[in-house]
């Protein structure tokens, strides 16, 4: 008795034999892909590696050295000199001093040789400054080595150290107001010194901006500490500074040193209304001009020196207009002053403090001179459709500076 199977039954058990044949060549033909692409990677060269990766025959990859140099006094250099030692199996070629990379410009690496064979040693010297720096602290140099099949090879030398300070500062920085710079105010400041000294002369200071004047020092009567009178002068730039005054011990045996942050808000820079001073000639023949200086010095009981253009003086006048600002009024009578051909033409006012402040002028053909500052009534302008000027001014015009 023969069985039969519905011809719907027979199309369905045949895709479900064509599905796993199906699935059985494709699994043969991933593995057949992959045994080819394998195939020349093992027969690659040990040496022929990409970037800065390595052959296992010449030995390690990176080498990395470690000192501990333990607690030093700022000022103090931290040295040491490392034994290095070629591990590869092939010769190896060390770059310069100036291509050594660091983690701080304050370190220095001394490399003896440039090229050394396997198990070959060389000396590397490592030099770290110290000088304003405290806590701990962790310095590395590193050397990138070249084989003679090309491949890379690394070096990390590393000293670690706790840095104490040399001096403590009371207070630990020094703070000038605007009045206390216009003001000509003094503060001290007390050294007391974590190293032993014995003898202050031995001890240089030495600011780093020209504004800060070291004005005296004087030992303390009973404790070995140092007294600092220190000022700043005004530079009338405005804004906040900040320097540093350095205290530093020159001696061979015991050297080390120690900053001091001073910090200063600056007086305001000389301004002059208007920008530009406008000369106008009289019936005598003479120029005159007016323009009014402004700024935190002139309330400073400094007064107007002289003014000049060129190398010739001009007669002024001055009145008092404020607290900060003072009128000026220029009787100009030399005409070679007031020539077009001067080159950059202006007039320097000098003020007894020293400080200058150049204002260019020009030459107008009006009888107001006063412009913005004067005091003479203006006629009206009358607006009419008949009779209507439309008059667009559009130049620049040349700030005043400053200078000291």
């Amino acid at each position: 008795m023969t069985s039969s199977i519905p011809s719907e039954r027979k199309g369905t058990v045949n895709r479900h034999h064509a599905c796993k044949l199906s699935r059985k060549r494709t699994v043969r033909c991933v593995l057949t892909t992959g045994i080819c692409c394998l195939l020349p990677a093992c027969n690659t060269p040990p040496f022929q590696l990409a970037g800065r990766n390595k052959s296992h025959s010449d030995g390690p990859h990176e080498t990395r050295y470690l000192h501990d140099a333990g607690t030093v006094t700022a000022g103090q250099s931290l040295r040491h000199v490392f034994s290095f030692r070629n591990p590869l199996s092939v010769p190896i070629h060390l770059p310069e001093d100036k291509d050594v990379r660091t983690t701080c410009g304050c370190t220095r690496v001394q490399l003896a040789n440039k090229r050394l064979l396997p198990n070959q040693a060389t000396a590397v010297a490592m030099e770290v400054r110290t000088t304003a720096r405290q806590g701990a602290i962790v310095e590395q140099a590193t050397v990138l080595c070249q084989t003679s099949h090309g491949s890379a090879y690394e070096v990390r030398f590393e000293i670690s150290s706790h840095i104490r300070p040399a001096l403590t500062f009371t207070p630990p920085q020094l703070t000038f107001s605007k009045q206390a710079v216009s003001q000509g105010e003094t503060q001290t400041v007390w050294c007391k010194p974590f190293v032993p000294i014995s003898d202050w002369q031995d001890v240089s200071i030495t600011p780093d901006a020209s504004y800060v004047e070291v004005l005296g020092v004087h030992q303390h009567p009973t404790d070995n500490k140092l007294g600092i009178d220190i000022r700043c002068r005004p530079t009338h730039q405005g804004g906040g500074r900040r320097a540093w005054v350095t205290l530093q011990n020159l001696q061979a045996t015991n050297r080390w040193a120690a900053k001091l942050a001073v910090l200063s808000e600056d007086t305001t820079k000389l301004q002059c209304v208007p920008p530009i001073l406008s000369l106008c000639e009289a019936e005598d023949g003479i120029w005159t001009g007016v323009m009014i200086l402004t700024g935190d010095v002139l309330a400073e009981s400094v007064e107007i020196a002289a003014v000049s253009t060129g190398p010739q003086d001009v007669r002024y006048s001055s009145q008092r207009v404020s607290k900060q600002a003072v009128r000026l009024r220029l009787h100009v009578s030399t005409p070679s002053q007031v020539q077009d051909t001067v080159p950059a033409p202006c007039v320097t006012v000098r003020l007894t403090n020293g400080q200058l402040i150049h204002v260019p002028w020009k030459k107008v053909r009006s009888n107001n001179i006063d412009g913005a500052v004067s005091n003479s009534p203006r006629r009206p302008v009358h607006d009419t459709n008949n009779n209507r000027k439309n008059v667009k001014r559009n130049w620049k015009q040349p700030n005043a500076t400053t200078s000291t």
